[in-house]
């Protein structure tokens, strides 16, 4: 077989091998997780074991994991029990309750969960862990039992007026007391938080927690997605993985941490007055996981905390303004360097064409023109191999028996006429990475989720529901090749051919983002054209006789 064609074998299975390994595998390392948790939990209901969600909550392991048990509170200032505040910031709408001054609801009205409802970024769950509770021991837990006086009440924010403050406030009767003061601003899911709290006794260690999940996770995590507990520590991003009785613990160089599904995030970052984080595994059953991500304060009977209390969408924009990496929280994977200014551009055409499948098209002819002399030089080199093809038979006949002879004179040759065997797999070699970026950026972008191209691809983040595109792109593979000129190997030219079938079935197989599929195929489209166009412009050369 000669070189293009075993350059052509590598290639190819090297695209193969990536797939399955940003693709295949962390599906498989999920599935096989998912089972590994589903065996241990059967395992410990057999020898009657209890699970986090039936033991009392626990201080942080900082204070040796003393058990809170249930305490009587104080009389506390006067308050209305249950009371529900509402906050409607415009792009969002956040509803609290006095009842320990915790969050009951965080909808976002620009995202939808199937067809009629919103994100619901707080789904219903454990009474005793709610996002913004106190988490430690007896004092934690009667401050999260109490009814807090309310100041401010509903705000319905807008352009005239952008921002406003909801002051939760405890007083009990033994000087046990407790404020929480949250300022929202118009059209943003940032939340400014100061915690003042004045205890009789300091020893307790306590903190604030986001707990115990969070919303808007569609199911879809394939391509190594992972969700749950998220914390970025010494400019690192880290996934956290508590298990039963063993937290996960960061120091003071921690940044934030957070509960995130694909999409959407929420992430306590901390200003001042507390630090660090420990992320605790509450319950964890076949289908769901439940986890507490706690911010410890500091130290001693008045703790006086600010926080940035992000709930909301992994969108650039929103995340960059802190100022804290929380842009980092959309991981791209090994491929981030390409996928990271591939969206920029998608983002750039976006803003002129509304249309992000429009967007992605523009964004292949973007790449198709940088690559354009790489490509157009690699198929006028194919085009003049082929036009050699007669004299290399030649030259195969006559040192039929002197395979050393053959090589040298079949070099002469192609040097003879400027040509390079191995010009003709460069430019699929170095597009590659550009492939698996813009898979990866499709996958986990916020702006592709949801977004409709036209006719029925309504959401080019996931697959095409009918494969009208894939068996489309795998039609212009399959012209591709017929167009492109070969080496004369039939060997090549056999495996070449079924190169389409492979990849349409891998494409239908696995759940490639319909946006991907768009990218492809427009890019074969230019590259028959450009192919077209090198087939009637490069001229057989004139051969040297044989001597």
């Amino acid at each position: 077989m000669e070189r293009n064609a075993i350059l052509a074998a590598v290639l190819s299975m090297a695209i193969l091998l990536g797939w399955q390994y940003l693709v295949v595998k962390p599906m498989e390392d999920e599935q096989a997780e998912k089972q590994k948790v589903a065996d241990a939990r059967k395992a410990a209901r057999n020898k009657g074991q209890t699970s986090a969600a039936s033991t009392p909550l626990k201080a942080p392991a900082s204070v040796a994991g003393q058990p809170a048990a249930p305490a009587a509170p104080s009389a506390p200032t006067e308050a209305a029990p249950g009371q529900r505040v509402r906050v409607d910031v415009g792009d969002a709408v956040y509803e609290l309750t006095n009842r320990g001054a915790g969050f009951l609801s965080a909808r976002l009205l620009k995202y939808k969960q199937g067809e009629k409802s919103f994100v619901q970024l707080v789904p219903p769950g454990r009474p005793d862990v709610r996002p913004l509770f106190f988490w430690g021991g007896k004092t934690a837990q009667r401050l999260n039992e109490a009814s807090y006086q309310v100041e401010g009440g509903d705000l319905s924010l807008s352009k005239t007026n952008p921002e406003g403050t909801v002051r939760f406030i405890y007083r009990g009767a033994d000087g046990l007391s407790a404020e929480k003061a949250l300022t929202f601003r118009h059209n943003e899911y940032n939340i400014k938080t100061r915690i003042r709290v004045t205890r009789p006794s300091g020893a307790e260690a306590m903190g604030i927690v986001w707990g115990p999940r969070v919303g808007g996770s569609d199911g879809n995590t394939y391509g190594g997605v992972i969700e749950g507990p998220m914390s970025f520590v010494k400019d690192e991003l880290e996934y956290d993985y508590p298990e039963e009785a063993k937290p996960v613990n960061h120091g003071e160089s921690l940044k934030w941490t957070s509960l995130q599904s694909k999409h959407f995030i929420a992430a306590l970052i901390p200003r001042g007055g507390a630090g660090g984080a420990e992320v605790r595994l509450l319950s964890q059953t076949d289908d769901l996981s439940e986890y507490a991500a706690i911010v410890p304060f500091s130290r001693g009977k008045e703790v006086d905390a600010a926080f940035d209390v992000y709930v909301g969408p992994k969108a650039v924009d929103h995340l960059e303004k802190l100022k804290v990496s929380l842009e980092d929280s959309l991981d791209y994977g090994m491929f981030s360097f390409i996928a990271k200014p591939l969206m920029s551009i998608l983002r750039f055409f976006h803003g002129f064409v509304g249309n992000w499948g429009v967007a992605i098209i523009l964004l292949t002819i973007v790449v198709k023109i940088i690559f354009y002399p790489l490509t157009h030089v690699s198929m006028r080199n194919m085009k003049e191999m082929q036009k050699l093809q007669p004299r290399i038979t030649q030259l195969r006949e006559i040192y039929k028996d002197d395979k050393n002879r053959l090589n040298e004179q079949t070099m002469a040759l192609y040097k003879e006429h400027k040509v390079n065997p191995m010009m003709g797999c460069l430019p699929m070699l170095i597009q590659i990475p550009v492939f698996f970026g813009l898979y990866e950026a499709l996958l986990v972008s916020i702006e592709l989720r949801n977004a409709p191209f036209f006719g029925w691809v309504q959401d080019l983040s996931v697959q095409d529901p009918y494969h009208v595109y894939t068996i489309l792109m795998g039609a212009s593979m399959f012209l591709q090749q017929k167009m492109t000129p070969t080496a004369g190997d039939p060997t090549q030219a056999k495996m070449m051919m079924f190169m389409p079938i492979v990849f349409t079935g891998m494409f239908i197989f696995y759940p490639v983002p319909v946006g991907l599929v768009i990218y492809w195929l427009v890019n074969n489209l230019l590259s028959i054209a450009q192919q077209f166009y090198v087939n009637r412009s490069v001229q057989p050369p004139k051969l040297a006789e044989e001597n």
